[in-house]
């Protein structure tokens, strides 16, 4: 759900924002969300991913600015 990510109060104060999830459990956010239920090998390959992504973009050619977005 858009809404329930972190990212949401940035999109409320249009700044631009991404979430990345693993997809959503039935206690995502509730007092049973606690730590033991990451898996901390996927974290880390999933976080090494979005790092070589934003790498590629940030020294690449393209533009990502939307210019109508403020």
């Amino acid at each position: 759900d858009f809404m329930r990510g972190d990212q949401y109060t940035f999109h409320l104060k249009r700044i631009p924002s991404v979430m990345f999830t693993s997809l959503e459990h039935d206690d995502y956010h509730t007092p049973a969300d606690d730590p033991e239920k990451i898996d901390y090998e996927f974290l880390q390959k999933s976080c090494q991913l979005i790092y070589e992504i934003i790498l590629e973009l940030a020294n690449g050619d393209i533009n990502l600015i939307d210019q109508g977005f403020n």
